[in-house]
């Protein structure tokens, strides 16, 4: 009976060490990654006020985070650039002022 007890007391002390083991494990992970969606914030603002310039037909000038896009009355840009946002970056065409996200 003494031999079972045993056993029974070194798989509960495995478990239990096993269990703290994995929770030190996941806190000490840090793999989280910051998701940056300020790309996507831009394109957004960016149709919104092309769209406003279209059916206002006026010039309309925005700022987002230090890149300043201005459209005519047509809804066209005056400056083609690439805006870069980390890892992603944003391809204002001239003319038409299309978009390309890479």
């Amino acid at each position: 009976m003494r031999f079972l007890t045993k056993k029974a007391f070194t798989l509960l002390e495995f478990l239990l060490i096993t269990i703290l083991l994995s929770f030190l494990a996941l806190l000490s992970l840090n793999n989280r990654q910051e998701i940056n969606y300020n790309h996507l914030l831009f394109m957004s603002s960016y149709y919104y006020n092309q769209a406003k310039a279209l059916s206002n037909k006026e010039d309309i000038s925005f700022e987002y985070l230090g890149n300043i896009v201005h459209f005519n009355s047509d809804g066209n840009v005056d400056q083609a650039r690439t805006i870069y946002f980390g890892n992603h970056k944003v391809i204002i065409h001239l003319g038409n002022g299309s978009l390309r996200y890479e």
